[in-house]
C-alpha cells in the first residue's frame, strides 16, 4: 500500500485489496497450486506463496500508470463487474447518471407501450409475433467501450433490443459479452413477480461504427434510445487529463476537438436518421458544453433537456423530436 500512496493513488487502501484479490485469485488458479491452506498459511505450493510475486507484478503496472481497471480485467459500475480489455476505455463512474437516465425512458417506454389498446387485444401467431416485435424497445450505446449504459439497460429491464456500436472492434466484442453476462445474471421483477434473465428475450449485437455510420439499414428511424459518452474533451483540455488516460485509453476515445463537441454534433445530426417518432437521445457531456450543445439541436427540430450529476461538473442532455409533454 505504500507504493501506491507514494505514486499519488487517491484510494490507495482500496486499491491494494483489489491488487490482492487480483493476486490470490491468480494463484488459486495456477496448475502448480492445490490450493491455499486452510489457515490461510503460505507454504510451499500454496496460492500464498504464489500470490506475491504476482501482487508484486500488479503493483508495479499501477504505479507506472496503469489504469487499475485494465490491470484487474474489470471495472464495478452501478453494481455490475463489467469486464475491461487492454486499451478499451474504461467507464467513469460518474456515467451512473446517464445509466440511470438510460434505465428510465426505456421503462417508460415499456410501460407506454404495455399500455397501449392494441397490445391487450386478442391476436394469434404472426400478427402476435409482429405486435410484441414492435412493442420492443431498441437501445442503442454508441461510442460503447465497455458498454456500461447497456449493460445496465440489460440488467434492468427486459424483453430489449440492445446494440452497441464503437470504432473499436474490441470494445465492440468486450461491450456485447458485458452486455449478455448481465442479462444472463440479472433478474426481472415488477409487483412482486420475478422473471428469470434468460427468459427475458433480450437481443444483444454489435456493430463497429464510425459515430452511427455503418448501422444497418432495418434500425432506420426505428431506435427508442440513444444513449452515448462521446469523446467530448476539448483538445486544448489535454494537460488537465491523468497521465494513466492519456498513455493506456486511445485518444479518439477522449478529445472532441477543439471546444469538445465536434463528435457531439455528428452524433446529433446522425441520430436524425435512426430515432424513431418517440425516440430519446441522451448525450453525457460537461456542464459547461451544455448550452452549446442544446442550441445545436434545437436548431435541428429536436426538444432539449438536460441533468445535473451529483458532481456538478457531468450533465446528460436529452433531446427527442418535438416537444416534451
Amino acid at each position: 500500500m505504500a507504493a501506491l500512496r507514494a505514486a499519488g493513488c487517491v484510494f490507495a487502501e482500496d486499491e491494494a485489496a483489489i491488487l490482492l484479490e487480483t493476486a490470490t485469485a491468480s494463484a488459486v488458479d495456477s496448475p502448480t497450486v492445490d490450493g491455499p491452506a486452510v489457515d490461510g498459511s503460505a507454504g510451499d505450493g500454496s496460492a500464498g506463496a504464489h500470490a506475491a510475486p504476482r501482487l508484486g507484478e500488479l503493483v508495479a503496472r499501477r504505479v507506472a500508470g496503469e489504469p487499475l481497471e485494465q490491470i484487474v480485467g474489470w471495472v464495478d459500475f452501478a453494481g455490475l463487474r463489467l469486464n475491461v480489455e487492454p486499451g478499451v476505455f474504461v467507464p467513469r463512474q460518474r456515467t451512473a447518471l446517464l445509466a440511470t437516465h438510460a434505465v428510465s425512458a426505456v421503462q417508460r417506454m415499456v410501460d407506454s407501450r404495455g399500455n397501449r389498446p392494441e397490445t391487450n387485444s386478442r391476436k394469434n401467431g404472426a400478427e402476435a409475433e409482429a405486435g410484441v416485435a414492435a412493442m420492443r424497445p431498441v437501445v442503442l450505446e454508441a461510442f460503447c467501450g465497455v458498454g456500461p449504459v447497456a449493460s445496465a439497460v440489460a440488467a434492468s429491464v427486459p424483453g430489449v433490443d440492445i446494440h452497441l456500436g464503437d470504432a473499436q472492434a474490441e470494445a465492440v466484442g468486450c461491450a456485447v459479452g458485458n452486455a449478455e453476462s448481465c442479462v444472463h445474471t440479472g433478474e426481472f421483477g415488477r409487483a412482486g413477480e420475478s422473471v428469470p434473465a434468460l427468459e427475458a428475450g433480450t437481443t444483444v449485437t454489435g456493430h463497429v461504427l464510425d459515430c452511427l455510420h455503418g448501422l444497418p439499414d432495418s434500425l432506420h428511424q426505428s431506435i427508442s434510445v440513444i444513449a452515448a459518452v462521446p469523446p467530448y474533451v476539448p483538445e486544448t483540455a489535454a494537460d488537465f487529463l491523468p497521465h494513466e488516460a492519456l498513455d493506456f485509453e486511445p485518444s479518439t476515445a477522449l478529445f472532441g476537438g477543439h471546444d469538445g463537441l465536434d463528435l457531439v454534433r455528428r452524433l446529433i445530426t446522425e441520430s436524425l436518421d435512426w430515432l424513431g417518432p418517440d425516440g430519446v437521445l441522451l448525450i453525457e457531456l460537461g456542464r459547461g458544453q451544455v448550452a452549446e450543445a442544446t442550441g445545436f439541436a434545437t436548431e435541428r427540430g429536436l426538444a432539449a433537456r438536460s441533468h445535473l450529476g451529483e458532481d456538478d461538473h457531468t450533465a446528460v442532455l436529452e433531446l427527442r423530436r418535438g416537444h416534451w409533454n
